[in-house]
């Protein structure tokens, strides 16, 4: 599974750095699509709006829980 090229396009489109970087952390083993959770709104099958979930595994108190991180959340200019 491979993020969209669409998705891909709007994400860069706040974020310059991440079209290379995506590719060179899955190159590394840290794939963006499995270390994320995508929320993705389209319009015409193209995304115009992200919002991400990242699973962070913590320890609190000696104890393991699980806590949730949002990020790369953003909405194609055209859309605000």
């Amino acid at each position: 599974m491979t993020i969209d090229a669409d998705l891909l396009d709007l994400l860069a489109s706040h974020w310059a750095m991440l079209r290379p970087a995506i590719p060179e952390a899955a190159r590394l083993g840290a794939r963006w699509e499995q270390m994320s959770t995508a929320f993705v709104e389209r319009e015409d099958g193209v995304a115009v709006a992200h919002a991400g979930v990242l699973w962070i595994p913590m320890v609190i108190d000696g104890e393991a829980r699980p806590v949730a991180g949002v990020h790369a959340v953003c909405t194609a200019a055209t859309h605000r």
